[in-house]
């Protein structure tokens, strides 16, 4: 196992022991778990940040800064995605553009501002829950810029952010509520990325598969008779129920094609 792998184990064994612990933490489990690190008080600030925006209150400790850097446990899997193209229509394109020009009429308050209004609304201050999110619709904006061509349209990135800003509005329990609230908005983008890409994938796998079928198929042809469904199974290393579903699949697309001709 390398550095990075006992890292992350590190870390997402500190996440667990934290929701056990009403997600709160000390500093000095912190520093005990990560006490072989070179530039230990720079890892520290990092991984203090990273639990704050996982919800996780740290006892004894303020962040330096925000740290909206910090190194994602799941990189490797997101440097392997194959991202569907997408087209934003015209429509979608002047409606966002409408959007981000209201957004900017409104203003933008300071990160202190925005910590203080979170501070405020831990406190039980009525108003300050819907100033939060008005404040941060903007973040939302500048976080969505990084996921164009990701498989989702400039609207669905901005409509994915701004539930997941109110998601981290009322998920928030203290901490540096930029960190937590700029985590919460990645996050819901990228899980809604995440199941049009697993879409996407099931889709490309399902056409590949008939596409061999069809290839299969004429291969194994013998005097104009079709080969049985058990031959074309063992041929494809699938079930003859996978098989059965593909050719009344592939005979609804040929009905398709007959019926568009027709027309």
């Amino acid at each position: 196992m390398d550095n990075q792998d006992i890292f992350k184990e590190s870390l997402q064994s500190l996440i667990a022991y934290a929701k056990g612990n009403d997600f709160k933490l000390e500093i000095e489990d912190i520093k005990n778990s990560f006490k072989d690190f070179k530039d230990n008080e720079t890892v520290i600030n990092e991984i203090c940040a990273y639990l704050e925006s996982e919800g996780i209150k740290i006892n004894n400790y303020e962040v330096k800064e925000n740290v909206l850097s910090f190194v994602d446990v799941n990189e490797d899997k997101k440097n392997d995605t194959v991202y569907p193209e997408t087209v934003t229509s015209n429509k979608e394109k002047k409606f966002v553009e409408m959007y981000l020009n209201e957004l900017k009429e409104l203003g933008e308050k300071t990160p202190e501002d925005i910590e203080k209004l979170a501070e405020s609304y831990l406190n039980g201050d009525a108003n300050a829950k819907d100033e939060l999110i008005t404040s941060c619709l903007s973040l939302v904006s500048i976080i969505a810029a990084d996921y164009d061509n990701k498989g989702l349209t400039s609207g669905d990135v901005l409509s994915e952010g701004n539930m997941g800003l109110i998601e981290g509005v009322s998920t928030y329990v203290g901490g540096s509520f930029i960190n937590h609230i700029t985590n919460s908005i990645k996050k819901s983008i990228e899980r809604a990325i995440e199941e049009e890409c697993m879409i996407y994938s099931n889709n490309q796998d399902f056409t590949n598969k008939m596409n061999k079928l069809d290839e299969l198929s004429k291969e194994l042809t013998n005097d104009d008779k079709a080969p049985s469904t058990s031959a074309l199974a063992k041929a494809m290393n699938l079930s003859e129920d996978e098989i059965a579903i593909m050719l009344k699949e592939a005979m609804k697309a040929l009905y398709k094609d007959e019926e568009s001709e027709g027309k």
